[in-house]
């Protein structure tokens, strides 16, 4: 078994490593920070919009459009100029959007800055990953990945309450100003905390740009995680933009109950990752993302069975979405270390080119069946187990076709 400590004696950060993941989950807190808090109060913000909660959820899959558009910018200027610059500009980009988004009158000027809000806090979510190749490979890339993944699921955990309390109190616009000052926490982080861990300046040519893309799809590893990170990524705004409707508008539980289930999540994750590390540690990552694919297949599968019998109810809505998000980040974190592990002298870009991919690709497809579904159950266990057959093949298939390839 190979140790996921072989790097602690060359370790030449000025940093300690414990610090570094601590900081690097933090930066990827992007998404909860923006997403999670705004969900207890999807319908107050539809009713003060003067539009349905079907059309207010699209608040989720356009952030996470954005989310993934921001990365071509991050990554390919991370390498270029460093990672702190980068996430300098990401980050003032973020806090501008969150401004404009408390301003706004109307649903679609609201989701155009959500877009915005998405593209900027890409630097966070992006470059907290690409330092993190900077400063691991291997197996043990997997394992900062993972160790970093439980500190980022604390968002989940407090990101529901914090918004359902900001939202109960001051109303829902409030949350976007708690999202402007995580934002300058962070921006204190990079300032005083955070050393640059790019080693080497890449030039934003076509050649690299063009020919690092090319790297990527020609390793037969980072080109299968990528189309599998596509599906894996669907699955988060599939889950986050319907729960409050299937919870609330469906079951009628109360706000309080929703945020309490979303902050359960954040526990559940962090178990997960606990779990992850050691499985990476043992089997490696294949394995581990064999496993977070195969019980998500199973999961939906349960889920659809049950929804078909008429046994759709709060205790099986409350199973299913604990167990989703915990096996969802096993899946992702891993998807992520196999993408990024043959790419460590263009990390920045293959990162870029990962969440290009699969964030705004898997929000763009979760958005459109969105817009041709309703919020029921049934539409919803349909959407997820499509989603949930392919995570499950495209995760599983390496261990099999790749027989000496498992590590």
């Amino acid at each position: 078994m190979t140790s996921v400590s072989l790097q602690a004696d060359a370790w030449r950060w000025p940093i300690p490593k414990t610090l570094l993941l601590v900081l690097a989950g933090v930066l990827m807190m992007v998404p909860p920070m923006t997403v999670d808090m705004l969900l207890p109060n999807l319908n107050a913000m539809a009713d003060e919009l003067s539009r349905s909660p079907a059309d207010v959820r699209q608040v989720v899959p356009f952030f996470f459009i954005g989310l993934g558009l921001g990365h071509f910018i991050w990554g390919p200027m991370s390498d270029r100029f460093g990672r702190r610059p980068a996430l300098l500009g990401g980050m003032a980009v973020y806090a501008f959007a969150s401004i404009g988004a408390y301003f706004a009158t109307s649903l679609d000027a609201l989701l155009w800055l959500r877009v915005l809000q998405g593209f900027g806090g890409a630097s966070g979510f992006l470059l907290g990953r690409a330092i993190l190749r900077d400063c691991f490979e291997g197996r043990e890339l997997g394992w900062a990945i993972s160790v970093a993944s439980g500190v980022f699921a604390l968002a989940p955990v407090f990101a529901p309450l914090l918004g359902w309390s900001v939202g109960g109190f001051l109303g829902w616009r409030a949350t976007l100003g708690v999202t402007t000052v995580y934002c300058l926490v962070m921006l204190a982080m990079v300032l005083f905390v955070l050393p640059e861990t790019r080693l080497k300046s890449r030039p934003l040519s076509a050649d690299y740009l063009f020919g690092g893309v090319w790297r990527i799809l020609a390793s037969r590893q980072s080109r299968h995680y990528l189309i599998l990170g596509v599906f894996v990524a669907a699955l988060l705004p599939l889950m986050l933009s319907n729960l409050p409707a299937l919870f609330v508008n469906q079951l009628g539980v109360s706000r309080f109950a929703l945020t309490l289930i979303l902050s359960a999540s954040g526990l559940v994750i962090i178990v997960g990752q606990v779990a992850n590390a050691r499985i990476i540690s043992r089997f490696g990552s294949a394995a581990a993302c064999a496993l977070g694919g195969g019980c998500i297949f199973a999961t939906a599968l349960i889920f659809a069975a049950l929804v078909v019998l008429g046994h759709f109810g709060f205790v099986m809505l409350t199973v299913l979405a604990l167990v989703f998000f915990s096996f969802y980040m096993i899946a992702y974190s891993n998807v992520t270390a196999k993408v990024l592990d043959p790419h460590g002298e263009q990390v920045g870009l293959t990162a870029a080119f990962f969440g290009v991919a699969t964030t705004s690709g898997g929000s763009a497809m979760t958005a459109v069946v969105n817009s041709l579904s309703d919020t029921t159950p049934g539409s919803f266990a349909s959407a997820y187990l499509i989603y949930a057959v392919l995570v499950m093949v495209l995760a599983v298939w390496p261990l099999l076709a790749w027989p000496k390839r498992r590590a």
